[in-house]
């Protein structure tokens, strides 16, 4: 847009020659104002554009109010209707016409010091629609010139904003040289992956891991259903929202006895017949393990379960302890010579050997697979006539 053509929809307003003496210095009323112009340069054009601007943001002059509005989800701060900027361009320019006030304000917003933050059409509306001022240092009187950074992080927040509008628009695409054959329908750069032939290697990679496939073992689901039953059947009692505690619930009533039982040391009945699900029962009740401990003391195999025990305290410890925790439970049980040493297949060793000297957490993860098979004797835990007879009395 030609400057000279904002400053003829200009010429007609009375505050006009006062505009025009601020920014020029004086003026001849009694020539022609076309004669003034001939002179007249484009940075004056929007020195007297941003004199406006700021007129209409100053609050103590009367300014169009600025506003934060509430959406739903969201606030949009610092926004200005269409209907306010046009309303003040024809109290304060002495402006009549309403369609002359909107054609005014659609060339202030074609030089970008007022835009849309809805859509990117540079023209003023006169509605509810919200616009914000530009920031003072993107006025063009400072010879501000975007760059390719800046556009980009503009296309990023527009992609954001409206993921339908993916491809870019006809003047951005002529800007940056991009045919419609060439365009991507991102506009985020993306580099091509070289096109890579399939060879014979590719061929017979894909037919090992299909007959792979075809070779796992797949359970039926009358199966699968069996279990979830056996499952459920198992545990029904011990699930509190389909058998009733005993001798009540201490979360809907004031009786704490369930508490004190589990709490105590001697086991109960219910609690010992859970013992006989698994070993994983067992070594997840503290009364069970420690249980357990007794029992494979006087079997004189209590190492396996102290170390399965020091194996599970690792993978809880400090990163910074676990190094010197590794060494500790590597000269205890598994060293030459070592005071309390358990069994172990020689496969199961030697990847523990080597484990050892990068340690970690899950240092013995292997040799604790291994030495699980010392601890399936929780059978004969069960049949222990101390646990028989409480078994029995409860």
């Amino acid at each position: 847009m030609e400057p000279e053509l904002l400053i003829s929809r200009l010429s007609g307003l009375v505050s006009f020659h006062e505009y025009f003496l601020t920014v020029v210095g004086t003026i001849d009323t009694a020539r022609p104002i076309a004669v003034l112009l001939q002179n007249f340069s484009p940075l004056k054009h929007e020195l007297l554009i941003e004199d406006i601007i700021t007129r209409m943001q100053d609050d103590k002059t009367g300014g169009v109010p600025i506003r934060t509005v509430k959406s739903f989800l969201s606030k949009i701060p610092s926004v200005v209707t269409g209907s306010d900027i046009v309303q003040w361009l024809m109290k304060n320019l002495s402006i009549e016409d309403t369609g002359e006030a909107i054609h005014l304000g659609s060339l202030i917003a074609a030089q970008g010091y007022v835009f849309p933050i809805s859509d990117h059409v540079l023209t003023l509306k006169d509605d509810g629609t919200f616009y914000r001022f530009q920031a003072p240092y993107f006025w063009p009187s400072n010879c501000w010139e975007p760059e390719n950074t800046d556009y980009a992080i503009y296309l990023c927040k527009r992609t954001m904003q409206n993921k339908a509008r993916l491809e870019l628009a006809d003047y951005e695409a002529s800007v940056y040289g991009v045919t419609e054959e060439s365009q991507p329908q991102s506009p985020v750069h993306m580099p091509s992956q070289p096109v890579r032939k399939t060879t014979k290697e590719d061929f017979r990679k894909q037919i090992i891991f299909l007959n792979m496939q075809i070779e796992r073992h797949c359970l039926k689901m009358s199966k699968v259903a069996e279990s979830l039953i056996a499952y459920t059947e198992q545990y029904v009692e011990y699930d509190p929202f389909i058998t009733p505690a005993e001798p009540s619930n201490p979360w809907i009533s004031d009786d704490v006895a369930l508490w004190d039982i589990e709490m105590s040391k001697e086991p109960s009945q219910q609690r010992v017949k859970r013992w006989g699900f698994s070993m994983d029962e067992v070594l997840k009740d503290p009364v069970g393990r420690d249980q357990f401990l007794r029992f494979l003391e006087s079997e004189f195999s209590s190492e396996n379960l102290r170390f399965w025990l020091a194996v599970q305290d690792l993978k809880k410890q400090p990163l910074q302890e676990v190094t010197t925790r590794v060494e500790e439970i590597w000269q205890e049980f598994l060293a030459p010579g070592a005071q309390s040493a358990i069994n172990l297949d020689s496969h199961s060793y030697e990847k523990t050997s080597q484990n050892v000297k990068d340690p970690g957490r899950y240092t013995y993860e292997d040799a604790q697979i291994g030495n699980e098979s010392a601890l399936q004797v929780h059978p004969f835990l069960i049949k222990k006539p101390g646990l028989q007879e409480s078994n029995s009395n409860g």
